[in-house]
């Protein structure tokens, strides 16, 4: 069949990023302007479905069927606002043919654009659940690579947005409750949310970059992001790139190389916790992602692991308790 242009649509980050004495971690995120509306379907009889995840460089990869074919793992991930696909070998064989063609921007090399296969439509199936309704792009297979260990996808919004999602890191679990039937009865910070215009959820950290400059700042949460954190110089007065700090690798994106500085910050309180010395990335223009009114930096999963953690996003709420690895020392920005 021929297959239909379709005009500039989805913008995926994918940043591999670099930290001492590990492996490259990857950063993925994918935002869609409009996404198509999802239902998510419980099994019959259950108010939480439990799934087990590995940990990649700080990712949760869970395993995800599409059409019912044989699950490959997932990163899961809160950044993602559309389901991406690294090759389509997998839709080729349950005998789906793309509907169109999308316009992708990645990360690095000021975000040159590249063309991904568009899918509509695809079902999901994760742990027993049921996505149905929801776009895929389909990327080529050479950007593989940029995956953490063995992903093959990435997805968040549609899970997130129908079920209040509990991420257990210290058992390895993700536990989907039924939004209908969900209190909770933890002891833990109550943070509230909010979200941009592509959905992606937001939350508000107490940072000291500098002795006496403690400030507010509005911060992306980010599971599919290894990272601690990562801010954007000139977004408000007190976030600056280091003095003289050395223009370093960060990573490498879908589009080309991510530079930038290196720095620490003082103190984060988060959650309730204060954490001192924390490491933060400052990426340049080479990133190539527009930046979001309001929007400050990223909270990646080097800080979230740290928590067991609830996402409540039909209450525009998050819950976390400490958990087993609070207080294990951050690994250095740098390459």
């Amino acid at each position: 069949m021929p297959v239909r242009r379709v005009a500039p649509f989805f913008v995926i980050t994918l940043l591999a990023a670099s930290a001492a004495a590990q492996a490259p971690p990857v950063e993925h995120r994918v935002m869609r302007t409009q996404p198509a509306p999802t239902t998510l379907v419980f099994p019959k009889d259950s108010a939480v479905v439990e799934v087990p995840f590995e940990i990649d460089r700080n990712h949760i990869l869970i395993p995800v069927s599409v059409a019912g074919a044989p699950p490959v793992l997932c990163v899961f991930d809160t950044g993602a606002r559309g389901t991406v696909m690294f090759g389509d070998s997998l839709l080729r064989a349950a005998g789906m043919e793309p509907t169109g063609e999308a316009l992708v921007r990645g990360a690095g090399g000021g975000g040159v654009p590249s063309r991904a296969k568009f899918y509509a439509n695809v079902t999901l199936g994760v742990g027993g659940l049921r996505l149905t309704g929801g776009d895929l792009v389909a990327m080529p297979d050479s950007a593989t690579r940029q995956l953490p260990g063995r992903a093959r996808m990435a997805t968040g919004r549609g899970l997130f947005e129908h079920a209040v999602v509990e991420i257990d890191w210290d058992h390895q679990v993700v536990r989907f409750h039924d939004p209908a039937s969900f209190h909770y009865e933890g002891k833990g910070a109550v943070l509230p949310l909010t979200f941009d215009s592509g959905g992606a959820p937001y939350t508000t950290a107490r940072l000291t970059l500098a002795p006496d400059s403690a400030f507010d700042a509005r911060l992306v949460i980010d599971t599919g992001a290894s990272h601690a954190l990562s801010l954007e110089a000139g977004t408000h007065p007190s976030i600056r790139a280091p003095r003289g700090g050395e223009r370093i690798r960060l990573g490498r994106g879908a589009s080309g190389e991510v530079m930038g500085v290196a720095g620490t910050a003082a103190r984060v309180e988060f959650g309730g916790v204060v954490f001192r010395d924390v490491p933060v990335a400052f990426p340049d223009s080479s990133l190539g992602v527009p930046r979001e009114a309001g929007r400050q930096g990223n909270l990646g999963s080097g800080l979230l692991r740290r928590f067991r953690v609830w996402f409540d996003y039909a209450n525009r709420r998050m819950m976390l308790e400490p958990g087993a690895q609070l207080r294990d020392p951050f690994p250095r920005v740098g390459s």
